[in-house]
């Protein structure tokens, strides 16, 4: 089955070329074991590295091949191979096919089990076998940690900068491996907090964002808004001047690092497929979520529960993808009933286990919110961002402003 995938010369080729180029292996640590589909060239793959690990030669004592049959046809292999030239277009496809080969075979047997069971997760089974093809996490290693350290000694910063100065010195901006949650009550922000931030790390990385409430264009008008400083309500009424629709096309021009999958009512396995496709397809170093408690619960299960397994399923990738994750997230609407109304971290919307999970929990909170009689907002107002938890930084309030006719925070 799946024959086109399978490629026993070229194995045997490979094999042989190795046997040939015992130092040559080093080239290709991407090469592993179960790249090859044939089990014999397994064993052998598998007792080249063991020989390679303790610097000794690739001879059939080594390797542990004592049949004449089997010594045979490991120099038949090595004869095969004399006349190749270029090895890596050859590991390129194996490893290539050989993951479809296995991908293909994985979404056989998942056919065969869905006509047979009604209940089984398909769509978490489709995830599990995308992420079978992706490689495995590397530990950083002495030197990278090192250099980290003299990059801040230096000055320099290590992250992704929010834009927002006094939240970076704070939470020591955005770094790979965490899960950021952002809080607000409905029309505080979050939103507008997202665009902010991509306006500014779109510049220099590649921003993801799975919106399950906004359509792409939304968000592009929102970032291009803030980007040229145009009225956000013009654009979106039609009543701006030409002057304005030409720099609002001018600024939309300029965004190129942004990449949007706006399919709504995902469910959490949906949810995690879009992240690793923006990261391993467009290469993107950040993604955002807007927001979790869209993400789709089937069934009748407690919402808390499945809400806090969403975090921690997101909290997981972020380590697994080495990217920061921003989840964007309600506030309960118990927080008006304070004297203040500032959030806190009990103000989370349905789950405890979000503030578990999350290395960082920003809360955004704008006082003239809570005004709905004034009409007469300045175009300025001051907010602060409430850093209610954070594992690697300080914990405390951070002074921002807030600019409503361009949906601008900083």
């Amino acid at each position: 089955m799946f024959e086109n995938y399978q490629h026993q010369d070229m194995e045997q080729w490979i094999i042989g070329y190795f046997a040939n180029n015992n130092d040559k292996i080093n080239d290709y640590p991407q090469l592993q074991p179960e790249h090859f589909l044939w089990e014999e060239h397994q064993k052998i793959f598998k007792k080249m590295q063991k020989c390679n690990e303790k610097a000794i030669p690739f001879m059939p004592s080594n390797l542990g091949i004592k049949k004449k049959e089997d010594i045979e046809y490991l120099a038949g292999c090595a004869s095969a191979s004399a006349m190749v030239v270029n090895v890596k277009p050859m590991i390129e496809k194996l490893i290539t096919d050989s993951e479809k080969y296995n991908a293909l075979m994985d979404t056989n047997q998942l056919i065969t089990e869905a006509q047979e069971n009604d209940d089984l997760d398909v769509f978490e089974r489709i995830s599990k076998i995308s992420t079978n093809r992706f490689s495995e996490h590397m530990p950083t290693s002495t030197e990278e940690m090192m250099n980290e350290l003299y990059d801040k000694m230096d000055g320099k910063l290590v992250g992704i900068s929010t834009g927002i100065d006094g939240l970076d010195e704070n939470m020591n901006s955005f770094q790979k491996g965490r899960l950021y949650i952002v809080g607000a009550r409905s029309g505080m922000g979050k939103s507008a907090f997202m665009c902010s931030c991509t306006e500014q790390i779109e510049k220099t990385k590649k921003v993801g964002i799975v919106s399950l409430e906004m359509l792409d264009k939304e968000l592009l008008q929102r970032i291009a808004c803030v980007r040229g400083k145009i009225p956000h309500w013009k654009i979106e009424k039609g009543k701006c001047t030409e002057q304005e629709a030409d720099a609002y096309h001018e600024q939309l021009l300029t965004i190129k690092n942004v990449f949007i999958n706006d399919q709504g009512g995902m469910t959490r396995a949906g949810v995690i497929t879009a992240i690793r496709q923006l990261v391993k397809k467009q290469g993107c170093d950040i993604v955002f979520v807007d927001h979790i408690g869209l993400i789709h619960v089937e069934g009748k299960s407690n919402l808390a529960h499945e809400i806090g397994e969403n975090t921690a399923a997101l909290k997981a990738l972020a380590k697994e993808l080495d990217i920061p994750i921003v989840g964007l997230c309600q506030i309960n609407r118990s927080v008006e009933e304070g004297q203040d109304k500032k959030p806190r971290l009990s103000h989370l919307r349905d789950s405890g286990r979000i503030e578990e999970d999350a290395d960082c929990v920003i809360l955004i909170y704008r006082p003239s919110y809570y005004n709905s009689n004034n009409k007469n907002l300045p175009k300025q107002e001051s907010c602060t961002y409430v850093i209610a938890k954070c594992r690697n930084g300080r914990v405390c309030d951070v002074d921002g402003i807030f600019e409503g006719d361009y949906m601008k925070f900083s």
